[in-house]
């Protein structure tokens, strides 16, 4: 068996091994998603290592770069994902040989650190000291239930009994319905948008100066994650001061155990205005009504400004146990400079739009 570099040509063969080895994300096993996320990347191509025995690949573990602004410096990180072996090969440590190898890559590709939000199978790999990635954060989960809403999930996953289930749930949405929404005051415009243009960039110059660490998020960027991306069709909705765009927030409706989500991706707001926070999510929930959804589900760190808001708009944190997405951001960094971002997640700010699943 060998360990070599990723190729373009290996998508068809990399497609049938991914649906052995995950169960779910069957939607982002399409040929244009990974020339989305490994070609047309704004940061830089991606690659990653396959392992091959014989003329067949049995394992692979590819990364992205990402930039991100840690302190006043715009550096290049790698993601890594889709770490996947083929059934026949588990037991013979090549996830970890994969990971090993994929580390080295990253370091002489010139990037300062690695990172990962694994799933729970790749995370005990990962963050194993063979391979060296720890544990920054896990952000906090929050759902917002609507009046319609039914959390079905619970019945099923846990067993609780249903009549308690829906009676609870229905208080549940009828106190998240007694949270007034925030006063919008007058030259202040909430509204769906299709396009990105310089008004973002301007928000992004802005708003970065506010966070010691952040991922990137000019308009080349989010052109390309939100407009370009070839399988989820996001919703833009803004928030805007007499013509300036003050925030955004990024949303996308799946369905999730028979209900329909409503997820808060992305959002990025004005640190001069963080009541732009409230007024965007009074935004997603009229949104969300209009659509019918049954419940507005976000994940952000206690630290984020928009935390706050959460608890005035309605929203629940989600005990650890219940949470549908469970989060952990590992880093390897190879830049010791970094070191001291690394040490305290209070410093990031983090949305799922910063993951490669959502």
């Amino acid at each position: 068996m060998k360990i070599r570099p990723y190729e373009t040509k290996d998508n068809d063969t990399l497609n049938r091994l991914k649906l052995q080895a995950f169960e779910s994300g069957m939607e982002r096993m399409r040929l244009d998603f990974w020339h989305w996320q490994f070609e047309q990347n704004p940061a830089g191509k991606g690659s990653g290592s396959v392992a091959v025995e014989g003329d067949e690949i049995v394992g692979f573990l590819g990364f992205v770069p990402k930039r991100i602004k840690i302190g006043e410096r715009i550096v290049v990180g790698a993601q890594i994902l889709d770490l996947m072996v083929d059934p026949k090969m588990r037991g013979r440590q090549l996830g970890t040989f994969l990971a090993q190898r994929t580390n080295m890559q990253i370091q002489e590709s010139g990037a300062s650190f690695t990172f990962g939000l694994p799933n729970k199978n790749s995370y005990r790999l990962l963050t194993h000291e063979r391979v060296g990635l720890r544990t920054i954060f896990s952000p906090s989960v929050w759902v917002k239930p609507l009046r319609s809403f039914s959390i079905l999930t619970l019945v099923r996953r846990y067993r609780l009994p249903a009549i308690a289930t829906r009676i609870g749930t229905g208080c549940l949405a009828l106190l998240s319905s007694c949270f007034r929404p925030p006063h919008v005051p007058t030259g202040v415009t909430m509204e769906e948008v299709e396009g990105i243009d310089d008004r973002f960039e301007h928000l992004w110059r802005i708003a970065s100066q506010a966070h010691p660490v952040l991922f990137v998020r000019d308009a080349e960027y989010l052109r390309w994650r939100y407009l370009l991306h070839p399988v989820y069709k996001y919703r833009i909705l803004c928030v805007s001061e007499r013509g300036r765009i003050v925030g955004f927030l990024m949303v996308y409706e799946r369905l999730f155990e028979g209900m329909r989500i409503g997820q808060l991706v992305d959002w990025l707001v004005d640190p001069a205005l963080p009541q732009a926070n409230a007024w965007l999510l009074r935004a997603a929930q009229n949104w969300a009504h209009a659509a019918g959804l049954d419940a507005l589900i976000a994940a952000a760190l206690p630290t984020m400004s928009i935390a706050h808001a959460f608890r005035r708009m309605g929203y629940f944190p989600v005990p650890k146990r219940f949470e549908p997405i469970t989060t952990n951001l590992i880093v390897l960094s190879f830049d010791n400079t970094l070191d001291r971002y690394f040490q305290s997640p209070a410093r990031w700010f983090w949305t799922w739009g910063d993951s490669d699943v959502v």
